[in-house]
């Protein structure tokens, strides 16, 4: 901890603050700290940020376009400020290199979606039975699709298929993982100040 900042190891679950931000900005869940998400006591007395749910409007799957290359939630709510910490910083480094090792490595993760896939098999058509509408973008309000940029179209932008959103979330995904590879690093930039103000970068 920095000299001078708050103790937070004495009130929070530091580990599920460590692991619950890698696992949000790995997957880009833009829900976090906007909504969806809570903070409960448990039997020991600390602060847990939890649980890990409402993932739909991951890996760009949102109304709005997001970019694979670009960090997102370093400054949401209590983040902010618990970047500005070295030793979380080094905690949230480390434990993210760890996890793509294991759970979050390409292989684990494209292993895990198509033995998902292969377990719900007819399932899926099912579902499209019923909810197969939402891939005809005429059928959905300007709420339920995704928005084109310019020069795009609403096709290009919304997946014809339960199979071709698969792809695409995949493809969002490995990128993003590339991307995060060779730029995590640059969060320590959110624990030192400024070289031209005395303010903490924002």
């Amino acid at each position: 901890m920095v000299s001078g900042q708050y103790d937070y190891e004495k009130e929070l679950n530091v580990d599920f603050f460590v692991d619950y931000y890698v696992l949000q900005e790995f997957l880009l869940n833009n829900d976090v700290f906007s909504r969806s998400t809570y903070f409960y006591r448990d039997v020991r007395g600390h602060l847990t940020v939890g649980p890990v749910w409402d993932y739909n409007n991951m890996l760009d799957n949102y109304i709005r376009p997001f970019s694979y290359d670009r960090l997102y939630l370093q400054n949401r709510g209590w983040y902010g400020a618990l970047m500005k910490d070295e030793d979380f910083l080094e905690r949230v480094l480390d434990r993210y290199k760890e996890l793509r090792q294991t759970y979050l490595s390409d292989e684990y993760l494209t292993n895990y979606i198509e033995e998902t896939l292969a377990y719900l098999g007819p399932a899926i058509a099912r579902n499209d039975e019923v909810w197969g509408f939402s891939y005809d973008t005429t059928d959905l309000t300007t709420m339920q699709r995704r928005r084109p940029a310019a020069g795009q179209t609403l096709e290009d932008v919304n997946p014809s298929s339960h199979a071709e959103a698969v792809e695409w979330m995949v493809d969002f995904m490995l990128k993003r993982a590339a991307w995060l590879d060779e730029n995590i690093e640059s969060l320590r930039q959110y624990c030192h100040q400024s070289k031209t103000a005395t303010q903490w970068v924002e």
